[in-house]
């Protein structure tokens, strides 16, 4: 006898109902409505669990949200919950959607059709450059101030965004890793359709199957699995003298799964304890990172201000330079200067100018970089916005600024409990060795076998139950063994690693004490020297005649290279307070990425420096002076 399956879960549902037709011809088109019936519920229900079963992503996005700001707001603070992860943008408009392409398009011309020109030779770069250093403002250049920078930064930097997503990654992974210990339900449907297609009367029948199970894992170790099957057969064609009926039987069970030595304890759980773990250590990264970030702009503003100024303070030596040249032609040409003179002077005016040119194009690479790191087009034209941020100074205390960074620094914190996970990962190790020890057992309730249509009337007779227990004898552990001393050499590194990281923390402090008082210190030198070099550079005019050009030059560069030391001391002196701040993990940002002040430092851009810092910076000055 020839007997013909025909079965499909829910995916495969579909299959079903294209050949459901066939059946029907086969069968001679005896069925009647209540069969067909049937089978066309059977492929909903199917369909219909198929579609539920899968969880939907906004869900997802949500729970992974909700974890990110609750872990910020329990281990920061409110000021630290950031805005959720962008959404991923499907449209991609500039790749061509060739991407089941075994083939895809290289574009590489052969060399006579690329479409780079030669430049003529009468071409004047002395006039490009005065052009390119006269250039006017473009007129959909965009004003940035530091704080446009830092809310334009915070929504378009790509590397921003890939610190944020990985966060959201960590958060997802702790959901995956949570699911895995709540109550897990399964659900499948299972559909048969079999006949023997033989001579004269043949059968055909249908049946249905629905299992439901939960399972949930156990704290400590082991699982508990409940069980619901229910099977429903039904005759769709018998022959003459059968007296077969349709049946529906339903069974329950229960079984549990329980190590006792291996396995066992709180060991059981060391995958949820690092994952949830590992989600803190994520946010504590995220936070670093913003307020590092939030700094390195800070320092790029500060240092594109001073590339604006390097670049006015040329402009001026330049114009004093013509001014000069202008000045020893006239001589010149009377013959109250030799005509060398003037040269000199004119050779002078050309090294300006390519100073000039070199600080334009200096600045404007300064700037593309930038546009890179803040998310904007390159080709978008920007102009930086001037203010002058006076950052005020801390008390420098050398012993409280380390104890500082011992107690507040985020990515030490980090370290010091990996120093944990490595201990926690030990006993596991050393859980490993134990003998395999498991009790397990089940239930099993089924209906009544007598009865055709049984429902869910439990005959306790007929029934059954099981329980055991397994003991492996711990023969081959060389594996196990080696885990244990790996896991132990682990801690040690780890232990190791934290030290010298608090070493390295220290040093970073004071070093970053160092640079401030360096800062100012240079500030202080800086401004005497454009006094003096201002009051030189006049003096020399009123000598011009007497002294020559040489001496009007050297005055000009003397004065232009204090100007620019100056510069650079206030530019390095606001990085190092930020600097310092961030070592000693005492920065705090708000979500919008703005300064919050620590303690009793008040970041204002109109507050002047403390007057103690002021003295301090002085007294250094008349020590160094004196030496």
């Amino acid at each position: 006898m020839l007997v013909t399956n025909y079965m499909w879960n829910a995916p495969g549902s579909i299959q079903l109902l294209r050949i459901a037709p066939q059946l029907i011809i086969r069968t001679g088109n005896t069925m009647s409505r209540r069969h067909y019936t049937f089978i066309l519920t059977s492929i909903c229900c199917a369909s219909l669990l198929a579609g539920c079963s899968q969880s939907p992503f906004a869900d997802i996005d949500w729970d992974a949200s909700q974890i990110v700001s609750q872990q910020q707001r329990d281990i920061l603070s409110q000021q630290a919950v950031t805005s959720r992860a962008d959404k991923p943008d499907e449209s991609i408009t500039k790749f061509n959607d060739n991407t089941t392409s075994t083939k895809p398009k290289t574009n590489n011309p052969d060399a006579a059709d690329l479409p780079v020109k030669g430049r003529g030779l009468s071409s004047d770069f002395l006039a490009e450059a005065d052009a390119t250093a006269a250039k006017a403002e473009p007129a959909d250049a965009i004003h940035l101030n530091l704080e446009d920078i830092i809310s334009y930064a915070l929504q378009h930097s790509p590397e921003y965004k890939s610190q944020k997503e990985s966060l959201y990654l960590e958060a997802l992974s702790l959901i995956t890793e949570r699911h895995q210990w709540g109550p897990r339900f399964f659900s499948s449907i299972n559909a048969n359709l079999s006949g023997t297609p033989e001579a004269g009367d043949h059968e055909l029948a249908g049946s249905l199957m629905q299992d439901l199970r939960v399972t949930q894992k156990l704290p400590y170790g082991g699982d508990v699995s409940a069980k619901a099957l229910v099977n429903y057969v039904n005759y769709l064609r018998t022959e003459s003298d059968s007296s077969k009926e349709d049946r529906q039987n339903a069974s329950l069970g229960l079984s549990f799964n329980l190590p006792l030595l291996r396995g066992a304890g709180i060991t059981a759980r060391e995958s949820l304890i690092q994952a949830e773990r590992d989600m803190i250590y994520a946010v504590r990264d995220f936070e670093r990172y913003r307020r590092q970030f939030i700094v390195d702009l800070c320092s790029s503003y500060f240092n594109l201000l001073r590339q604006q100024q390097s670049i006015e303070n040329s402009r001026r030596r330049l114009e004093n330079l013509e001014i000069l040249r202008d000045r020893f032609k006239r001589l010149s040409d009377t013959g109250r200067e030799p005509y060398f003179e003037y040269e000199r002077a004119q050779n002078q005016v050309l090294s300006g100018k390519a100073s000039l040119s070199n600080s334009i194009d200096s600045y404007d690479a300064s700037l593309d970089s930038f546009k890179l790191t803040i998310g904007m087009p390159t080709i978008q034209p920007i102009v930086i916005d001037v203010a002058d941020i006076l950052v005020p100074e801390p008390a420098l205390d050398t012993t409280a600024s380390i104890q500082a960074a011992y107690e507040y620094r985020l990515d030490l914190q980090t370290k010091r409990d990996r120093v944990e996970d490595t201990r926690r990962s030990v006993n596991s190790a050393k859980n490993r060795l134990l003998p395999e020890l498991n009790v397990s057992g089940s239930v099993n309730l089924v209906t009544n076998p007598d009865l055709n249509k049984a429902g869910f009337q439990i005959d306790a007779g007929e029934s059954s139950y099981d329980i055991g227990a397994n003991l492996e004898i711990p023969l081959d552990r060389v594996s196990e063994n080696a885990s244990y001393r790996s896991s132990l050499i682990s801690m040690e590194r780890a232990i190791r690693n934290y030290n010298l990281e608090e070493d390295r923390i220290a040093q970073q402090v004071r070093s970053a004490i160092r640079d401030i008082k360096q800062a100012r210190f240079n500030i202080q030198i800086q401004e005497q020297n454009v006094k003096i070099s201002e009051r030189r550079l006049t003096s020399v005019k009123l000598r011009e005649r007497t002294l020559g050009p040489r001496e009007v030059i050297d005055a000009l560069d003397n004065l232009n290279d204090a100007r620019e030391d100056r510069d650079q001391a206030k530019t390095n002196l606001r990085t190092s307070i930020l600097s310092y701040l961030l070592t000693t993990g005492q920065m705090r940002v708000s979500p919008e990425g703005r300064w919050i002040s620590p303690g009793a430092l008040k970041f204002n851009p109109q507050l002047p420096p403390f007057e103690e810092a002021e003295a301090d910076a002085a007294t250094e000055l008349s020590t160094a002076t004196e030496s």
